[in-house]
This record gives C-alpha cells, sequence and structure tokens, in this order.
C-alpha cells in the first residue's frame, strides 16, 4: 500500500523533557503517515473514549517521565477510557522507559485481570536496565528472528548504553519484539518490545523511549515500519490513492515480475512499500518520478 492521512492519535504524556517530544514527533513527521496530536500535559488529563474512539491506532508517548503519568489517569489507576476503547478493537503503540515503573516499582508479576497482563500481554516485570544489571545499562535490543513489525536491527542508542529501559517476560500468546542484548549482557533476552495482538485489540509496547535511539534516520525507519504494520493489522487504505496507481498483471506469480505505474507527480518524494499476505516486506522504493517501475 502507499501511505496517506490516517487515522492516528499522538498523545504526549511527557511531562519532563519536552525536547524528547519533539524528537519522537520529528521522526513521526519524516514517516507518510499523518496523525493528529493530544497533548495530555498540556490538557492535564487522558483523552476520553469519544476522542480515542475516532481512531484505529493510538501512539502513546511517556519518554522518561515515571511519575504520575495520565497513562495511569495520574494517580496509577486502570485508565477505564483506554481500556473501552482496546476491548472494542482500538490498537495501541505504547512507548516510554518509565510507565512500568510509575505505577508498579522495579518489578512486579502480573495476573489476569489486570491492564499490563491483559491488553499488554505482559507475564512478568523484571527490572531495569542499570538499575538491575549492575550499573551496566543496555548497550542495544536485537530484533528477534520471525517478527514482522520492524527491520531495524539491533536498535542502538545516543549514548553507549541505556539507563531504565524495561526488562519484561512476555506471556504466551504474545510475541516479544526486541530483546535486550548482546547475548554477553546480563539480562540478554528479557524483552524490551511486546506485540500482542487478540481478537479484540492489538497492541505494542515499547519499554524505552525512541527519542533516545542513535539516529534520525534509525528512528523514521523504526516509526514508518510499525505504522505499516498497524496498517497492514487493521487493512486500512487509502481509498483515493489507488486509482492513481496500477499493478500488472495482477495477481502476480511467484517469481515473475511485475510492472507499477505510477499516474502523480503528488506523490514523489514518497515511499513505496508492498507486502505480500503474511505481511512479508516485498518491495520497497522511493518515488522518484511518476512513470512504469519493474518490480522484480
Amino acid at each position: 500500500f502507499i501511505s496517506a492521512q490516517n487515522s492516528i492519535l499522538f498523545v504526549n504524556d511527557n511531562a519532563i523533557n519536552p525536547d524528547n517530544t519533539l524528537i519522537v514527533l520529528n521522526a513521526l513527521d519524516q514517516t507518510p503517515y499523518g496523525y493528529d496530536l493530544f497533548d495530555a500535559v498540556v490538557e492535564n488529563r487522558s483523552p476520553n473514549y469519544d476522542k480515542l474512539a475516532s481512531y484505529y491506532l493510538v501512539i502513546w508517548y511517556t519518554g522518561t517521565d515515571g511519575v504520575a503519568r495520565f497513562f495511569w489517569n495520574a494517580n496509577d489507576t486502570d485508565n477505564t477510557d483506554l481500556m473501552f476503547y482496546l476491548a472494542e478493537g482500538g490498537s495501541l503503540w505504547v512507548m516510554g522507559n518509565d510507565f512500568l515503573f510509575d505505577r508498579y516499582g522495579s518489578s512486579y508479576d502480573f495476573s489476569a485481570g489486570e491492564f499490563v497482563y491483559d491488553y499488554l500481554g505482559i507475564d512478568n516485570y523484571f527490572g531495569q536496565s542499570y538499575v538491575d544489571d549492575g550499573g551496566l545499562g543496555v548497550p542495544q535490543l536485537d530484533l528477534v528472528a520471525g517478527q514482522t513489525v520492524s527491520t531495524l536491527d539491533p536498535i542502538l542508542w545516543s549514548f553507549a548504553t541505556l539507563w531504565y529501559a524495561d526488562a519484561c517476560i512476555p506471556l504466551a500468546n504474545a510475541q516479544s519484539i526486541y530483546n535486550m542484548g548482546p547475548d554477553s549482557y546480563v539480562l540478554s533476552g528479557y524483552s524490551s518490545a511486546v506485540l500482542y495482538n487478540t481478537p479484540t485489540h492489538n497492541t505494542l509496547s515499547f519499554f524505552f523511549d525512541p527519542a533516545l535511539m542513535d539516529t534520525d534516520e534509525n528512528r523514521e525507519t523504526l516509526f514508518t515500519d510499525v505504522i505499516d504494520y498497524f496498517l497492514l493489522l487493521n487493512g486500512t487504505e487509502n481509498q483515493e490513492i489507488p486509482a492513481h496507481f496500477s499493478v500488472y498483471p495482477n495477481p502476480v506469480v511467484q517469481g515473475e515480475a511485475a510492472w507499477l505505474q505510477i499516474n502523480k507527480n503528488e506523490f514523489i518524494g514518497e515511499n513505496i512499500r508492498i507486502y505480500d499476505a503474511s505481511g512479508r516486506l516485498m518491495f520497497s522504493q522511493e518515488i522518484t518520478n511518476a512513470k512504469t517501475t519493474k518490480i522484480n
């Protein structure tokens, strides 16, 4: 599919380092996707259910802020508006170093009936880098083989190591996307990014702050990959764009070439990505002009 203006809500829930919010928003601006901004810090509240329900994907950013986040209603309780949104088929991508620490402290075993267990797919919050690794910090996050959410491997930092990233154990029916690494690191194998797809909701939890990644380019790659994935998951495509593109032959036989006709110059500079039915990326290229492009 080709990118378009899509129904995405970005919730800023980071009150202590606004520069980090700007870094994340800049990365989001560099992707092909549009979004609306809800500033929970300015509004002094969480978005309500009616607001959330207008969007197919909610990106909730807490940064490195671990005190009184509106993700937990600013009082360490379940956010019922967010729960209702997810229970009715919503999709959530939450990210930040300390949103678990904000409510639960350094470690916690979850059970059925708790938000983190039921909606984020986390069995155990083991601890944090730096705090529970002997003062080292996690050097990198390694992409887990077989996942289809991201292509960036590994995730590195603007520092030698990252402090206060969370080390978690997913439920058996959830999927780790990134594990702490490398293999020699004391908390290697614990997850810092968990995907939880259920019949009612889809969530992706980044237990680290992407603003602390090493480069803008890598942030853009990661953000584009993740939103691409949610678009595929939700079957969301802009209905106006396909008239400006044609692929032939259609369907394409595996092993044979196909041709993509781009009929509108307004898409120059955008990236086109083509996926197979299983969500694997088959083709990726920047549009440089309106032309017919061969796809191998």
